[in-house]
């Protein structure tokens, strides 16, 4: 008889009965089971694999990053080292490298610091964390003025080159087309780069990209607050 209420009690749980109504069988599945079956936020698959590659991205740049400052920690403290940057300031190198030159350590420290912020945000933009979309934003259009402005720079350290190379007395090239090529080429790939990250923060600033991202912090907190 013990047996036999047993398996009465466990039919009366996990089967519904016509006499039973909605709410009572909701009522009698567990809390974990009818929160796997929301599927209120989906994920689209741009933001996935935007992230993705942005994490393998961003990965390999930390590294070479880590290698590029104990490269330049071993390298351009030495004396020899010094002597040679500063025999190339005296003969009248380029502004700007004359800067390259004397902050090379800081330059080299904040590429790897970029690529550990962008490494992070990328793994927050997989997870979907609103503060790592807002930042991706900021650095898409960071991205877009670096390009824009690294044409400009170009031309001015191709500019500063140009009388030095006309003095060669056998030049291998028109210094003056070369500095044009290499501008206009340049210009193209900052152009094209320009429009992707353009495109990028449109579809991050979209409608339902937000929505996803609101809901998962939504999610987020109600669960939080739930374990509390």
């Amino acid at each position: 008889m013990a047996k036999r209420g047993k398996i009465h009690q466990a039919t009366a749980i996990g089967t519904p009965s016509p006499t039973r109504s909605p709410s009572a069988i909701i009522g009698a599945i567990p809390i974990g089971w009818t929160n796997a079956l929301d599927d209120s936020a989906p994920r689209s698959n741009f933001v996935t694999v935007l992230a993705w590659i942005f994490i393998v991205l961003s990965a390999f740049c930390t590294v070479m990053a880590i290698l590029q400052n104990v490269m330049v920690a071993l390298v351009f403290n030495r004396s020899e080292v010094r002597q040679a940057m500063q025999v190339s300031q005296a003969h009248g190198a380029p502004p700007f490298a004359e800067f390259m030159f004397g902050h090379m350590q800081w330059f080299f420290l904040g590429f790897l610091l970029f690529s550990a912020l962008l490494l992070v945000t990328s793994i927050g933009l997989l997870k979907r964390w609103n503060w790592a979309r807002l930042v991706f934003i900021a650095f898409m259009v960071l991205s877009i003025v670096w390009s824009i402005g690294g044409i400009g720079l170009q031309a001015v350290m191709l500019s500063s080159m140009q009388d030095d190379v006309s003095a060669m007395p056998q030049a291998p090239v028109d210094f003056r087309v070369f500095q044009i090529v290499t501008v206009s080429m340049s210009a193209l790939f900052a152009l094209a780069f320009s429009v992707l990250y353009a495109w990028i923060i449109r579809r991050l600033a979209s409608a339902p990209v937000i929505a996803e991202f609101k809901a998962n912090a939504s999610d987020g907190g109600a669960q939080v607050s739930k374990h509390a």
